[in-house]
């Protein structure tokens, strides 16, 4: 229902409002029309038009131009809420300009009632429209026993936090309850007003069947809770991934799940060591609420590939230098076949390897990395046209141990090289070797006289990493059972030492 319930004449330089009119009875959804009898400045009238409760509480509303004449002012709750029951009065001050710049000289207000709503001591504070399993539509109201203080102009993400409890409620068919799923699995729900971070970017929709509501755990990162409808209940959305099991809440960078297309919904995350953002695709299951994780190579395969790969390189590479002699190269006579491995851009890269790499000169030979994927293997991104995998090679006499990213892209109907970066071990990027896995590196090491050691003891000591920094590693000394060999294995490098 519209009303009109203040009328403003724009003079020369003035304007007169018309009489405060009686007090009015409405419901919580309402929306108020102000027509003016000129153009008004929609900026203007926003800081202009105020709505506050009897404590003097400004509520948060939103405010617009009805039509294209911009004589008609519209004023409602912000975000689909509801005015809590009680007494208001909407405020328009002598902020408000006409187009041309003509401002009021005079204010005018209005008291109005809301009536009881049907939620009881809750209020609706945003309502999303969500469709359930049974093709109907339901409308999911984020309802609060508190009034929402108005969005301060802070930049904190934790300021201005919202003094209040929070439940779901449930709207179908005209008939309205307050849900039993929790918001979050927290004690309280935890929700700010504020320039960064508010209650309409915390409760939203991804897609039509999808709502979620997202907690800040710092500046940054967020802890996301997603929801669907089934069968006219609310029911929390599990996400099943391939690496990580079932999560039934998402800890992202600023909850970049999104919809892709169909039923496909694509995650985005930021690493710092790939220095990109990554994907993970998921497929929505309406009825058993689940997004269940794509995969486009499994982990073996990836292993697989990436061994293959490199080995192609490195033997192109050394094969050619070795058979026409390092005074003789010419990157032009190996490119073609090492395009058929890697990918343009990282091209560029082989290039240089190719024109420095020295056969007989004791130099490591390049792409001969001796990944231990029985020790450490871990899969950053598995989408489409890329995966990355982590891996380490490990502290050998001759190298220093680190762990290595790799990086392949899909090409046509190939998987190639697209990167190869690492980050030698250091005190905040290293192993952390269980006791088994230290004997497994020691038995395939050439330190290793027999199959017959046994664990002895395990000890702290401080030591310093490649970039001579400072840690505390922990050593696994283990004894041959036979001859009385003893050896000592680096848990966070996979190095060792002999003893005795």
């Amino acid at each position: 229902m519209k009303r009109v319930i203040l009328a403003f004449l724009f003079a020369a330089l003035f304007w007169v409002a018309s009489p405060v009119q009686a007090e009015t009875t409405v419901g919580p959804d309402k929306t108020w029309t102000i027509t003016f009898n000129t153009a008004i400045d929609l900026q203007s009238a926003d800081e202009a038009i105020t709505v506050t409760n009897e404590s003097g509480d400004e509520i948060d509303v939103d405010v617009w131009h009805q039509d294209s004449q911009k004589k008609h002012i519209k004023v409602k709750p912000s975000g689909g809420a509801e005015y809590p029951s009680g007494t208001y009065t909407l405020t328009v001050s002598k902020q408000v300009k006409s187009v041309a710049g003509v401002q009021a000289e005079t204010e005018a207000t209005k008291t109005f009632t809301v009536a009881a709503n049907d939620w009881g001591e809750w209020t609706s504070v945003k309502a999303l429209d969500i469709q359930d399993t049974n093709g109907q539509t339901a409308t999911i109201h984020l309802l609060a026993n508190q009034v929402l203080p108005q969005e301060s102009q802070s930049t904190s993400w934790s300021a201005n936090k919202v003094d209040a409890d929070f439940k779901f409620g449930i709207e179908t068919n005209g008939e309205k309850k307050v849900s039993d799923v929790l918001v979050t699995d927290k004690a309280k729900a935890a929700f700010y007003q504020n320039a960064v971070v508010d209650v309409d970017w915390q409760f939203r929709k991804i897609e039509d069947r999808i709502f979620v509501v997202t907690q800040m755990e710092d500046d940054r990162y967020t802890f996301d809770y997603y929801y669907g409808v089934k069968n006219g209940n609310i029911e929390r959305i599990q996400l099943d991934s391939v690496y990580n099991g079932t999560e039934d809440k998402v800890y992202n960078d600023q909850s970049n799940l999104k919809h892709e297309s169909g039923n496909t919904f694509v995650r985005n995350y930021y690493s710092s060591f790939a220095d990109d953002q990554l994907k993970a695709a998921f497929v929505f299951n309406h009825e058993s609420m689940k997004l269940v994780e794509q995969t486009y190579l499994t982990q073996a395969q990836m292993e697989q590939k990436s061994d293959y790969l490199q080995d192609k390189v490195r033997n192109i590479i050394y094969g050619d230098l070795k058979a026409n002699g390092e005074d003789n190269r010419s990157y032009e006579r190996v490119e073609t076949k090492i395009d058929e491995y890697v990918t343009n851009e990282f091209g560029e890269a082989v290039k240089v390897v190719y024109e420095e790499a020295c056969v007989d000169c004791n130099q490591v030979m390049q792409f001969n990395n001796d990944w231990r994927w029985d020790i450490h293997s871990f899969v950053m991104e598995d989408y489409k046209d890329r995966v990355i995998i982590e891996t380490t090679a490990l502290d050998t006499p001759e190298t220093y141990g680190s762990i290595d990213w790799i990086v392949l892209k899909k090409e046509g109907d190939h998987w190639k090289l697209d990167e190869i970066f690492y980050a030698h071990f250091q005190k905040d990027i290293h192993l952390e070797l269980s006791v088994d896995l230290a004997r497994q590196v020691l038995l395939s090491s050439d330190f290793a006289v027999s199959d017959n050691y046994r664990h002895v003891t395990s000890y702290n000591e401080e030591v310093k990493d490649y970039y001579d920094q400072s840690y505390t590693t922990t050593f696994h000394r283990f004894k041959d059972s036979n001859n009385g060999h003893i050896v000592e294995v680096d848990a966070s490098t996979g190095a060792i030492h002999n003893v005795e």
